[in-house]
């Protein structure tokens, strides 16, 4: 059983093999071992079961109800998360879609809709402010990010070359209003095989950096995704060194956070200064021992 399962909040039970905590909106196994047979063996007992789901959730998604686009107040937002399944619809559509490489044609149909991908990135989690923040003006509700943004960040590669070919319209280097392209959060999410169609495109700019000053390589170098980062690294236009808006580099962001291959892999460009300082005066090597990244100070000491 869940050791965070609190008692005095069960109001109901199914066979002996469930929990339901209403109070919470949760159906849980009992015990964890079930759980985790029922993981092992998902495929085998229900082979479609994220294409059935991805498809159910674009399908809701694409009802007349939410053919308006994307609301226009902050309280007509709330309401509209009122309605059952919306949210999970909206969050969960491209996990399903990824773990199954689902593409349909009413899909890619969709994707090409601004007003319907608007009205997605308006809602789900990794680009909403809808739900972090108690009010929001009608400017602020605005979404800025497109159908690359969208596929791009759940890793969605088939969808990324789809759009290629059918939506040359579509900009695929926009900057939303953090100033982040598709690649941009392509990198920060670890999608190696959707940064490297994104790259292909020749509109495209691999060393964008956005309202922070971030690039890709930085985002990708934070986060510890050793493949992108040498994804980013054979592209000739990018710049392994390139400073943000406080004089941080790719290497001190692998290094604050102790990716060593990441490290590794930067060092061998001769572009990269592994003493530079940012605008504080930190150094790479300073950044290390102040997160205590003892495996990274002795590589630093030794390559200096």
């Amino acid at each position: 059983m869940n050791r965070n399962f609190d008692p005095s909040h069960l109001e109901g039970a199914c066979c002996g093999l469930v929990i339901i905590d209403k109070k919470r909106e949760i159906i849980q196994l009992v015990h964890s071992t079930l759980h985790e047979y029922f993981q092992d063996t998902l495929n085998r007992w229900f082979p479609t079961t994220n294409f059935d789901i991805a498809n159910t959730c674009v399908l809701y998604l694409s009802l007349k109800d939410f053919s308006g686009g994307p609301v226009k107040s902050y309280e007509e937002a709330h309401e509209r998360l009122k309605k059952p399944l919306f949210s999970y619809a909206v969050d969960y559509w491209g996990h399903h879609a990824s773990a199954s490489s689902f593409c349909t044609p009413q899909l890619l149909n969709l994707l090409t809709k601004s007003e319907w991908v608007s009205m997605v990135v308006q809602y789900c989690d990794i680009f909403s402010e809808v739900r972090k923040k108690s009010w929001l003006s009608s400017e602020d509700l605005k979404p800025t990010q497109n159908a690359f943004h969208m596929v791009g960040v759940y890793g969605l590669d088939n969808l990324v070359k789809a759009l290629f070919a059918r939506a040359q319209d579509i900009d695929p280097d926009l900057q939303d209003k953090e100033g982040r392209t598709p690649l941009s959060w392509a990198a920060e999410y670890g999608h190696t095989e959707v940064v490297k169609t994104l790259l292909s495109d020749g509109r495209v700019d691999p060393d964008r950096q956005d309202n922070n000053g971030q690039t890709p390589l930085s985002w990708a170098a934070r986060k510890g995704h050793t493949e992108v980062v040498k994804c980013l690294l054979g592209d000739g236009r990018v710049d392994p060194d390139r400073q943000d808006n406080h004089g941080t580099t790719p290497l001190d962001c692998a290094s604050s956070h102790g990716h060593m291959e990441i490290i590794k892999a930067l060092l061998c460009d001769s572009q990269v200064d592994p003493n530079g300082q940012d605008n504080d005066g930190q150094t790479p090597l300073s950044w290390a021992v102040e997160n205590g990244q003892t495996e990274v100070v002795k590589g630093l000491s030794s390559h200096n």
